[in-house]
């Protein structure tokens, strides 16, 4: 494939404001929404590379995470200083069966999910972006506030936003003669 790789990829750094990060995580599902409009569902389901994602593998990630990072959001917003151990949200993926989902199904749930998290997001104060929450990682605890949370979300989505419009652009390309 050609042009910057996605793992090159960078939204935002931590300072950004808010309102910058919660545009950026709008606009996830606009992006996999174009996607989808240029692939067939057999292309969903490809990969370009042997070993890479298809649209749908990378969409079935995607979801995964911002299932697992906004049940973060929600405790941090409605907890004071929560707790929580490191929950992977591969494994979430693996555990939901996503992979058992065509990519239609899929997109709609995120979607929804994605348009809840955004509504949440838009009415909390100022101040909120500041909220704690303690995380645990193997033997080690760190501090991470909502912001912060929200801000790797986007990152996160940005990066793998960028990889799928890179599997578009390979798939929907005649094969090399």
């Amino acid at each position: 494939m050609r042009g910057p790789s996605a793992l090159d990829v960078t939204v935002v750094d931590r300072t950004t404001d808010p309102a910058t990060l919660v545009r950026s995580l709008a606009a996830t599902t606009v992006r996999v929404e174009a996607v989808a409009g240029r692939l067939s569902a057999a292309q969903l389901r490809l990969s370009p590379a042997p070993g890479g994602w298809s649209p749908n593998e990378i969409l079935w990630h995607l979801r995964a995470v911002a299932e697992v990072y906004g049940e973060h959001i929600a405790r941090i917003m409605n907890e004071d200083q929560p707790r929580w151990r490191h929950v992977s949200p591969r494994a979430r993926m693996r555990k939901a069966r996503y992979d058992q989902q065509p990519f239609a199904e899929s997109f709609a749930t995120f979607a929804r999910q994605r348009t809840d998290l955004l509504t949440l997001l838009g009415s909390i104060a100022p101040e909120a972006w500041q909220r704690v929450a303690l995380v645990r990682v193997g033997e080690r605890e760190w501090r991470l506030t909502l912001q912060e949370r929200v801000w790797g979300m986007a990152n996160h989505e940005e990066v793998h936003c960028a990889q799928m419009e890179e599997v578009a652009t390979a798939l929907s390309q005649p094969p090399a003669v």
